[in-house]
């Protein structure tokens, strides 16, 4: 029986300690891994890396800081222009009454300006007429006078036609010369002329019909109880 000593010397060699070996004296393994980074190379790019990173961050930060300087002048022009709203709203607040007696003193005015006008309603048109000619016919007849008394008139002419409305017929506005007469036809009801029924009304402003329209279902109630009242301009 052979010693044990002259067994281990000539044992072979393990397998996987001869493929290790064989790799590191590969000639194509040792050029790949001259190529590949050292751990210089790799600190040098991880430093680039950091370098860019901090100046697109400062960049953002700069950015972010003007951004933060727009806002806070946003917000200061805010506070002014609310400030100015609200004293030019105190201000409109503070007109509003003198612009509505502003407004009923034009609308008196106008109304001044048209005392001696009344309107006619109910009368036909027909071509070519001549409301000078027809007018004193119809006004004798409401004063009660004879047809051919004369009656004195500044002018006579057709108004415009009022929109949505059934009738056909355009209102007639004349001016009469004295105020006195112009009193008397306003005050009479309505009348039948020539089959038709005739109504006068005094030529009022625009503001103050939709005044009286907008009243007309208490002076009503009024009118239907007997309680007296006054119209007041």
């Amino acid at each position: 029986m052979a010693p044990t000593g002259l067994l281990l010397e000539s044992a072979p060699a393990s397998p996987a300690h001869s493929e290790n070996s064989s790799c590191y004296t590969d000639p194509g393994i040792k050029e790949i891994v001259k190529t590949l980074p050292s751990r210089m190379d790799l600190a040098a790019m991880l430093e680039k890396h950091e370098a860019t990173f901090h100046t697109r961050l400062e960049g953002l930060e700069t950015e972010a800081k003007q951004v933060s300087h727009w806002v806070q002048e946003l917000e200061e022009d805010r506070d002014m222009i609310h400030a100015q709203i609200q004293i030019l709203t105190s201000k409109v607040e503070n007109q509003s009454p003198n612009y509505a007696y502003m407004q009923r003193s034009l609308d008196d005015i106008d109304n001044r300006g048209c005392r001696n006008n009344l309107r006619i309603r109910g009368l036909p048109e027909t071509g070519g007429e001549d409301l000078p000619a027809i007018l004193p016919e119809l006004f004798n007849l409401i004063l009660g006078k004879a047809a051919d008394m004369p009656i004195l008139f500044d002018r006579a002419h057709r108004s415009l036609k009022l929109r949505n409305t059934a009738d056909t017929h355009r209102n007639i506005v004349c001016r009469l010369h004295y105020f006195t007469i112009k009193d008397e036809i306003n005050d009479h009801p309505p009348l039948i002329y020539h089959g038709h029924e005739i109504q006068v009304f005094p030529d009022l402003s625009w503001l103050t019909l939709n005044a009286r329209r907008s009243l007309k279902p208490i002076t009503d109630q009024l009118r239907a109880t007997g309680t007296a009242y006054a119209e007041t301009s």
